[in-house]
């Protein structure tokens, strides 16, 4: 069976012999990696006294020298074995190290030598990628020289009035025109031949130029498709497009006559759809020329910006406004004529044009005039009852809703301050919630109907603004963005109706716990008076609902009838366990005096029978409460409410009142 030579490495718990027992210390506290000596006899004092912790502290350190000399002893053998092993081992070394020596040389040699090939190898192939570079440069200076030769004989002998011929000088236009700004750093292409070809690109450019007004004048659209088709070829479409603007554009556009509102806007388009059909046709079959783009709309904008710059100005805002959209408008309509939406709105020209409009004054101007109507009512020390044709209560509420209809009303609203309206109107909304917690503060309780009423207003309101008013217009803006500034709003708003609600239960239950003295006045009416048995609840019971019945009447077609159903429920609710309160109070002390009057006539005539033929007066006093406690359930049934949904209300409901089995007067 093979023995398992696996070698088991000692630790420091292994290597420690174990204690004599009955020692005070454990061996592991001196195996700890921390160990610590001041801690380890401050813990061992708490057990033992310092004189039996210096003993086992020697019995244990006789046992560690113990199993020291015995480690030694077992390993000793080990050791000399492995002195006797390494005998002639530096010998051995020696004996290797100069072949190794030898070999390292030889290394180095041939390392070198390599080195020096590939530097040669390397060089042999700079030296051939360099004379390959001159090679083919003297060839294409061979064929641009060739060419400029061949293009002049062309185009200085030829007939002007043939495009097949241009058609040739073209392609080879494009030739030299590549070579020569490939060669540019040649001092042979600037100094001779570049003279040479600025000639040559100039008479393209006029027996081009002369080719277009051609076939323009003829209205030939063979010979004009042909011709933008060539200046296609040679990289010249910005100026055919300029010789466009220039001869056929600025003449129509310097005769017509331009104002800030924008009559001429009708004469732009007139002449678009009309003067510029065939050509913009024909440009957009033979080279992607868009004439609509990239001529009639730069001089559109030059005229504008010459002779109407004051159309930009945004110190009159509704004037401004008004010619804005007229403008829009115009550019709208433009826009479809081009064929090409996204290209139009990436042209400089577009962008020049947008960038001219004082948005920011306009903006300015509009936002001190919404916020400081607003603001100037939200900080007036009182508040102030709102116009009878509005809906809200407060004028502070009715100015935030006109405020924030303004933003986007069409008369104000600008699509490019979209993001800016915006944000005025999440500063109104957040202004108004901050003003209404201020006025928490120092509300009182009439108040307090009142902003509570505004405030689920406003609160219903904002899914309105949201969808009315915003998300139409809102399409390039972060929706989720919008949501939750929305979204925090409505929850301070929330928190804001909370607190009211918790205020208005407060002030209206105060005033009808009030009320409820009347309760404690009932045994004084029945005791000893002789009076008829009550037949109807007093009128303290009327005082108790009536501050919430006024609240009922004038809030029940305004508020949500869930609010309104939870401010009613937790008004009865305090209201009925104060009656609870004190009507058990008053049952108990009417019943404590009735014992005693009871058993004070029993011990001082006790032969004495006594009949009564009509109820006591503890019985009338149970009646009446009994009465009052059903006149203000009728009520609560008024207010819509149920009976059950009322803390407190069974109760009330199961008070004892139930008449006691003494019967009054009887002896025994």
């Amino acid at each position: 069976m093979p023995q398992n030579n696996t070698t088991i490495r000692p630790t420091l718990n292994t290597t420690l012999p174990e204690p004599p027992k009955l020692l005070c210390f454990d061996k592991e506290e001196f195996a700890r990696h921390h160990f610590d000596v001041d801690e380890f006899v401050a813990k061992s004092r708490r057990s033992v006294d310092l004189e039996t912790l210096r003993n086992d502290l020697a019995v244990y350190n006789k046992s560690l020298k113990s199993a020291l000399v015995e480690l030694i002893n077992r390993d000793y053998a080990d050791f000399v074995n492995l002195s006797a092993n390494m005998v002639g081992l530096d010998k051995g070394i020696s004996n290797i190290q100069t072949p190794l020596g030898q070999l390292k040389e030889e290394i180095l040699e041939t390392q070198t030598r390599l080195k020096t090939m590939q530097k040669n190898i390397d060089s042999y192939i700079e030296n051939k990628r360099t004379i390959d570079k001159t090679r083919a440069t003297l060839i294409d200076l061979k064929k641009l020289v060739e060419l400029v030769s061949s293009t002049e004989n062309i185009l200085y002998k030829g007939s002007t009035n043939n495009s097949d011929y241009l058609e040739r000088v073209c392609w080879q236009y494009n030739i030299i025109d590549h070579l020569s700004n490939k060669h540019s750093n040649i001092s042979i292409v600037v100094s001779i031949l570049a003279p040479r070809i600025d000639a040559i690109t100039t008479t393209v450019n006029q027996r081009l130029a002369g080719l277009f007004q051609q076939g323009m004048d003829e209205n030939n659209r063979a010979l004009l498709a042909e011709c933008l088709n060539l200046y296609c070829s040679v990289g010249k479409q910005n100026i055919a497009v300029s010789l466009y603007r220039t001869k056929y554009i600025q003449p129509y556009m310097n005769i017509i006559t331009v104002d800030v509102n924008g009559a001429m806007f009708a004469d732009y388009l007139a002449f678009a759809a009309k003067n510029c059909v065939t050509i913009q046709e024909i440009g957009m079959k033979n080279g992607g020329f868009n004439f609509l783009i990239e001529g009639v709309w730069p001089e559109i904008v030059d005229q504008l910006s010459r002779r109407s710059g004051s159309m930009f100005s945004s110190a009159q805002p509704a004037k401004f406004h008004e010619r804005f959209l007229r403008a829009s408008q115009f550019v709208a309509e433009f826009q479809t004529l081009t064929g090409e939406p996204d290209r139009f709105l990436n042209h400089p020209a577009y962008k020049e044009f947008a960038g001219k409009w004082s948005f920011n004054v306009y903006f300015q101007l509009k936002f001190q005039e919404i916020a400081s109507r607003f603001e100037l009512v939200a900080t007036q020390e009182s508040l102030t009852d709102s116009d009878c044709d509005s809906q809200a209560s407060l004028l502070v509420t009715q100015r935030l809703i006109e405020c924030v209809n303004a933003c986007w009303n069409e008369k104000v609203y600008l699509q490019p301050l979209a993001h800016k309206f915006l944000r005025l109107t999440l500063q109104l909304l957040s202004r108004f919630t901050t003003w209404a917690e201020g006025t928490l503060e120092k509300s009182t309780a009439q108040d307090n109907g009142k902003l509570l009423y505004d405030v689920n207003l406003v609160r219903g309101k904002l899914a309105s603004i949201y969808a009315d008013l915003i998300e139409a217009k809102l399409r390039e803006i972060n929706v989720s963005f919008v949501c939750n500034g929305f979204r925090e709003i409505g929850s301070t708003l929330r928190r804001i109706e909370s607190v009211l609600s918790t205020k208005l239960v407060d002030s209206i239950s105060g005033q009808g716990c009030l009320a409820l003295r009347g309760v404690q006045d009932i045994p004084r009416l029945y005791r000893r008076t002789n009076k008829e048995p009550p037949r109807t609840s007093l009128q303290y019971i009327r005082a108790v609902v009536k501050p919430l019945d006024e609240f009922h009447s004038s809030y029940v077609d305004k508020l949500p009838a869930e609010l309104m159903k939870h401010i009613i429920v937790e008004t009865l609710a305090i209201i009925t366990n104060r009656f609870a309160e004190i009507a058990s109070d008053v049952l108990s002390s009417v019943k404590k005096m009735e014992d005693s009057l009871r058993r004070l006539r029993a011990g001082k005539s006790v032969n004495k029978a006594t009949t009564s033929g009509g109820p006591t007066d503890e019985e009338k006093i149970h009646q009446q409460m009994r009465l009052d406690i059903e006149a203000l359930g009728a009520r609560v049934d008024s207010l819509g409410v149920e009976r059950v949904d009322i803390a407190g209300w069974e109760r009330l409901d199961k008070l004892d009142m139930i008449q006691t089995n003494t019967v009054p007067g009887a002896d025994e």
